[in-house]
This record gives structure tokens, C-alpha cells and sequence, in this order.
């Protein structure tokens, strides 16, 4: 959790930094002996993180509500509270996004993503925005495992005319992505 001064820092920056080389973060292990984290603890909030980026981008906002609230009790989410940085360590958290989009994100193109809630989308959406949504699903889970640009995933999947294969891009977004929906 941020201090009152500080302002909260975004998943994608705190995640770079854990993956840096280097990264000296600091956790309390399963006996409350605190150290710096080994890469099991790293491995163990990435998936922490990851699981509370779905839960903000594609829960309904009552639900988002009881979900910010139960994490701020120590006693309900105890793992929000073993890891992080000692104050005067923290790390330059834009910096480590910079490095991480140097290496994967090497055009420096971002694709003005956000995310969707696609749980019951209305009548009167078309099979594009759905589509649309489902790659933002799929872009932000896996842009990271990618070497192209969002822009260049998407030109890819649909074309121009926007006029044929729906199921041949709902496949291949099904195929990228298995665990983000179903094709029922």
C-alpha cells in the first residue's frame, strides 16, 4: 500500500520493476521472517497482481467497491501487506517501465487500451465492439509475451472492411487467450 504522501503506482510499473534484474524487494516469508524476496515470493505477487488487474478491468463497480475495501483490511488480504520496497529504496518505477518497453515494446507504439467489461454486453453492440473488447482482454494479457505492437495485433486480426471472419478472429483470439473467454 502507498504512504498518504505517495501516489499509487500503476500494475504495469510495479511489475517491471519486480522483474528487473536486481530488483531488491523485500517480503516477510511463510515463518514472518522478512528478507529480501527470493523469485518464488516475485513469481507468487505477479500472479496477485495479475488476478487484481483482472478484477479492476472486468468487475462491475459495486463489486470493485468491496474488493478495494476488503484489501485494505490486513486480516482479509494479508499478501497485500509481505512485499514491497523498503521507503527509501523504492525504485524508479517509470524507469523500469521504459527499460521493459525497450526490449518488448521496441516501435514505443501504445494502443489506447482500456479495459472492457464483456460479462453481458447490450443488445445493441455490435460483434466489432465485442471483438473489440475480447482483444483488449487478450492484448493486455499477453502483450507482454509479444514482439508487436498492440496496433500491429489488431490490424492483424481484423481487417479493413470489417465485413468477414468473425469466427476465424474470435478463434485466433480464443487461441491467444483460452483462459480470458470461452467460445460457448
Amino acid at each position: 500500500m502507498p504512504r498518504p504522501d505517495e501516489h499509487p503506482v500503476d500494475i504495469t510499473r510495479v511489475i517491471c520493476a519486480i522483474e528487473e534484474d536486481g530488483c531488491k524487494a523485500y517480503s516477510f516469508d511463510k515463518f514472518g521472517r522478512f528478507g529480501v524476496a527470493e523469485e518464488g515470493c516475485k513469481s507468487i505477487v505477479k500472479g496477485i497482481l495479475k488476478q487484481h488487474h483482472k478484477t479492476l478491468s472486468f468487475s462491475q463497480p459495486d463489486q470493485v467497491s468491496e474488493y478495494n475495501e476488503r484489501l485494505s483490511d490486513f486480516n482479509l488480504a494479508p499478501e497485500w501487506y509481505s512485499f514491497g520496497w523498503l521507503f527509501d529504496e523504492l525504485p524508479d518505477f517509470e524507469e523500469s517501465y521504459k527499460t521493459w518497453k525497450s526490449t518488448h515494446n521496441t516501435s514505443g507504439q501504445e494502443p489506447g487500451l482500456t479495459a472492457q467489461r464483456l460479462d453481458n454486453p447490450r443488445k445493441s453492440n455490435t460483434v466489432w465492439e465485442v471483438a473489440k473488447g475480447l482483444m483488449k482482454i487478450v492484448i493486455s494479457d499477453h502483450l507482454a509475451t509479444e514482439k508487436q505492437s498492440g496496433e500491429d495485433i489488431i490490424t492483424e486480426l481484423i481487417s479493413s472492411k470489417k465485413t468477414t471472419g468473425t469466427m476465424r478472429l474470435l478463434k485466433t483470439l480464443h487461441r491467444l487467450a483460452p483462459d480470458s473467454f470461452t467460445l460457448d
